[in-house]
């Protein structure tokens, strides 16, 4: 399921809530949505106010997540009510805003909408969980008694 974030109303909010999070900038808010959708196995276009940093290059290798700037002529609002028109499948898609411009534009189209506290609460939640790497049911279960018996050969014992 997609995500369209306003990024920069999630950064405000998320620096205004969280004195641990009171200067995270735009590059370290992003690599941890990225690191959410991976885990989640989603991706997410992340939508920022004005012409963003001098060096945006870092913001294109960050997997699972695109991030545009609105650039000086719009806001990051219009660029986002654009995503959420010209998306095939509006009611599997989630807008995390607290604007209500963008919450509005979502419930036209049906998307599911997130304010950027409980997205946030979500996302760090589901980061400090542990990952259980999967492993092969043989791993856990042993080789079988044929496959003992042939080794047992192999080896002549």
């Amino acid at each position: 399921m997609p995500f369209i974030i306003d990024g920069q109303n999630l950064l405000r909010g998320v620096q205004k809530t969280f004195d641990q999070f009171a200067d995270i900038s735009q590059h370290h808010l992003c690599k941890l949505i990225s690191a959410y959708m991976q885990r989640k196995r989603t991706y997410a276009n992340v939508v920022f106010d004005g012409t963003g940093p001098r060096d945006r290059e870092v913001f294109f290798s960050i997997e699972n997540i695109e991030v545009e700037f609105s650039g000086q002529d719009k806001e990051a609002d219009d660029v986002i009510e654009i995503l959420i028109t010209q998306n095939s499948a509006p009611k599997r898609l989630k807008v995390v805003s607290d604007d209500r411009r963008i919450i509005s534009a979502g419930q036209r189209r049906k998307a599911i909408h997130i304010d950027c506290i409980s997205f946030w609460l979500g996302l760090t939640d589901e980061l400090q969980k542990k990952r259980t790497p999967r492993e092969p049911a043989a791993k856990r279960d042993g080789i079988t008694n044929s496959e003992t018996e042939k080794w047992m050969k192999e080896f002549g014992l």
